[in-house]
């Protein structure tokens, strides 16, 4: 997934200090980050027909699927980035389970992804659950058809699609919540600028947060049609400009991990 270079909506967003050649705030520089798994990490992912495995770089946690036909198959995008490849009508997927993730009154939640094509049916990219229902956790999704993103969480009181449209261009997003309020916030594919949605009707996330499913809904419905590269999770809310700082290190097409 090729990304144009990003530039954060407000002046005083930080800018590298990680490593030499990164932009942004690493994920894992920053304090409580719960997991990051990301397909730049070399030898984090086992493969039989697909993946088979994915594994977090911060606490080891293992996104899993044993079964042949569902695993999502590791590719190159057309940036040459390595990407997993979810395939809707093959019911692709990948989960972790037995987690105690303490979501009930904050979280964050990072995706680095695309559509393969314009949804025509509902996607989730990531969906974290505590009931067979992961709208009562967090969740980042393609909405039923179009190409916008729906970010839900907190028992289902948030609930915000992107003004932008995606199409099949990079996704670099976050849905969070606490303090009294939710966002959606992405870099715009249009300006490559940040751009940042409100919700103020925000309850409580169903906690603790058992189960992390990629590429489809907890229910085993709604498949993703679309790629992965990242996901991270923070059991708090990121200041705005922790926020920025993060999605601008992301969107950087060749960073470190």
């Amino acid at each position: 997934m090729s990304l144009a270079p990003v530039m954060a909506s407000v002046t005083d967003s930080p800018t590298s200090s990680v490593m030499q050649g990164d932009v942004g705030i690493k994920p894992s520089s920053l304090p409580n980050l719960f997991e990051w798994w990301s397909m730049g990490f070399n030898g984090s992912w086992t493969t039989a027909t697909g993946a088979n495995t994915w594994t977090g770089r911060i606490a080891g946690t293992v996104l899993a699927q044993a079964t042949g036909a569902r695993q999502p198959p590791v590719v190159a995008d057309a940036a040459g980035l390595t990407v997993l490849d979810f395939d809707s009508a093959s019911q692709h997927f990948m989960e972790a389970t037995g987690l105690n993730l303490d979501l009930a009154d904050d979280g964050t939640l990072f995706i680095v992804g695309r559509h393969k094509a314009t949804p025509t049916a509902s996607g989730r990219f990531v969906g974290l659950t505590a009931t067979s229902n992961d709208a009562n956790g967090l969740l980042l999704a393609a909405p039923a058809s179009g190409s916008a993103l729906i970010g839900f969480g907190a028992t289902a009181t948030l609930n915000i699609t992107s003004s932008a449209s995606f199409g099949t261009a990079p996704i670099v997003a976050c849905v969070a919540f606490g303090g009294g309020a939710g966002e959606l916030a992405y870099v715009d594919p249009a300006t490559g600028l940040i751009t940042r949605q409100v919700d103020a009707a925000v309850g409580a996330a169903a906690s603790p947060i058992t189960r992390v499913n990629v590429g489809r809904q907890d229910s085993n419905i709604n498949f993703l049609n679309g790629q992965l590269r990242d996901v991270a999770i923070y059991p708090r809310r990121l200041s705005t400009l922790e926020i920025d700082g993060v999605l601008e290190y992301l969107a950087a097409p060749r960073r470190s991990v």
